[in-house]
């Protein structure tokens, strides 16, 4: 049988829970979900798609962050486009605001799913299981929950418990949901769906919800359960393969595509996150500034990394040549514009781009104090002996002389980091789309090298649109670029609203900041 109150709970490195999550968890031993604030540094990190910083957890944690939204965006209650989460072959349209997660836990991969509010009003868990005990059915197990509640003699009442049609399951599926104490002033709600995907195998579903909103959110989260499909291995196969097949294709950069991409001349981009009436109205809108940033590219040799290096004296390896993309930026901490942190990232690839170096360099200044972190990238080819092309990232303070290697194998259709900051230019033009592909870049804000899926597509104005779901991610990032590929806007949604990247004019830069009372050089 499945032992569904009794395994192990998440690990919870990265979540937070919310005090009624943390009362529930003694009912439902799984009761922890994934909260995602990003500081203005890591949005920098994110926004840049460039080498992370370190600074953003380095940093004191801040203490003057605005607080998270008490209602919901403005898109509480929709559904968005579908969520693929192919090694548990599920695929369905999550409620939003949510956050999403993907963790293997000895072995077993899950995926949590909660609300984004403020006071989250619904979390969500899946995985797949296989029953101890052969020929059992969604409908036994759950009748065997039930007789292990009674016989604990604790009171629970039963608010759901049918059958619940699943596109794609291989039997029927099921819904229990019972309402108990989670201390002397309230009761939550928890249960299960569980929906047979094989012979004694269940993808299961771990629910829960504070009663108090269940009545008001229980329609959408059950709207977004029965979106539910399940995909046989055979088709999530064919998909990645498809996928991983379209990316080679897309991402074949040739040494022309590089140097066609690269534009000397600095391009300005401004960071803030949106204000309440969001894009409705403009002229009432108050934006809330985060920072902003200047990019360039170049030919360069490899020891140009080094922004004290003298090209003139490069030898060796260091005078290997390739291209080099330069970000300078500076943001806001805590919205106090005393409390400042300056960035530099340059990245360096190859022109055969089987080699990369990357160096990024922090200083946050607050009054007289400062401080400073730094991370460097080295992606190395395969050689003899060495048959695999590596990735080696270290991160690095100087306050603790600390040093934190990480390294991973290079996947196939694998993005450099110099790439992503003009990946626009290099992507292919000649076919309007959409193309739906799969690829693989380091990702700064968590220190990994997730799978990314991307949809490139030309709009009716002519502009390009690419759709970036980042492992697990429910929402996606979303760019826009000009008819020749130069970013002009990117948009991240995170726990507090939305934050906006758009390229803007330095002169009109520096008037806005001004007229803030803001810093600018």
């Amino acid at each position: 049988m499945l032992r569904l109150p009794a395994r192990r709970p998440l690990r919870r490195s990265r979540s937070l829970a919310a005090p009624f999550l943390l009362g529930l968890r003694a009912a439902f031993p799984e009761a922890v979900f994934l909260r995602a604030a990003l500081s203005g540094l890591a949005m920098l990190a994110a926004l840049t798609t460039a080498p992370a910083t370190c600074l953003a957890q380095e940093a004191t944690p801040p203490p003057a962050a605005p607080a998270a939204p008490t209602t919901p965006p403005p898109n509480a209650g929709e559904t968005s486009d579908l969520l693929e989460i192919e090694g548990l072959g599920l695929r369905l349209r999550p409620l939003q605001p949510s956050f999403g997660k993907s963790e293997t836990v000895e072995g077993v991969q899950r995926y949590e799913l909660v609300d984004a509010d403020a006071s989250p009003r619904w979390w969500l868990i899946f995985q797949n299981l296989t029953s101890s005990t052969p020929g059992t059915t969604a409908r036994s197990q759950l009748d065997a929950y039930l007789d292990t509640l009674r016989k604990n003699g604790k009171p629970f009442e039963v608010r759901i418990n049918e059958s619940f049609t699943v596109a794609g399951a291989s039997d029927e599926a099921r819904i229990l949901l019972i309402e108990r104490p989670v201390n002397d002033e309230a009761t939550g709600i928890s249960g299960w769906l569980i929906i047979p995907n094989g012979p004694d195998r269940f993808l299961t579903c771990s629910i829960a919800a504070p009663t108090r909103t269940f009545n008001a959110v229980w329609p959408e989260v059950e709207k977004s359960l029965r979106s539910i499909e399940v995909r046989s291995a055979l088709v999530i196969a064919e998909t990645k393969r498809q996928r991983m097949e379209t990316g080679a294709k897309v991402l074949d950069f040739s040494r022309d595509n590089l140097k066609a991409a690269l534009n000397a001349e600095p391009t300005c981009y401004r960071m803030y996150r949106l204000g309440a009436a969001g894009d409705k109205d403009p002229k009432a809108r108050d934006d809330r500034e985060l920072g902003w940033l200047v990019m360039r590219s170049r030919e360069a040799m490899r020891g140009e990394v080094d922004p004290k290096a003298d090209p003139k004296k490069l030898k060796g390896e260091d005078a290997d040549p390739g291209i080099l993309v330069q970000i300078d930026a500076k943001t806001i901490v805590n919205d106090d514009a005393t409390n400042t942190v300056d960035t530099q990232i340059r990245a360096w690839l190859s022109w055969d781009r089987t080699e990369e170096v990357w160096s990024v360099r922090n200083t946050q200044r607050q009054g007289s104090g400062a401080r400073s972190s730094a991370q460097t990238g080295v992606r190395s080819p395969a050689k003899r002996g060495d048959p695999r092309p590596m990735l080696r990232v270290i991160n690095s303070t100087a306050e603790k002389l600390s040093r934190d290697p990480q390294e991973w194998a290079v996947p196939p259709n694998y993005i450099s980091q110099a790439e992503l900051m003009i990946l626009g230019r290099l992507l292919p033009k000649d076919n309007p789309g959409p193309q739906t592909f799969a690829s693989y870049a380091f990702e700064p804000r968590t220190n990994s090298l997730p799978q990314r899926r991307d949809t490139w597509k030309r709009e009716a104005d002519g502009t390009w649109t690419l759709e970036t779901f980042l492992g697990g991610a429910t929402v996606p990032l979303v760019q826009t670029f000009s008819a020749n590929g130069e970013r002009l806007r990117r948009v991240d949604v995170d726990a507090f609203g939305t934050v906006v990247t758009e390229k803007m004019e330095l002169p009109a830069l520096k008037a806005l900041w001004r007229s803030k009372g803001l810093p600018i050089e």
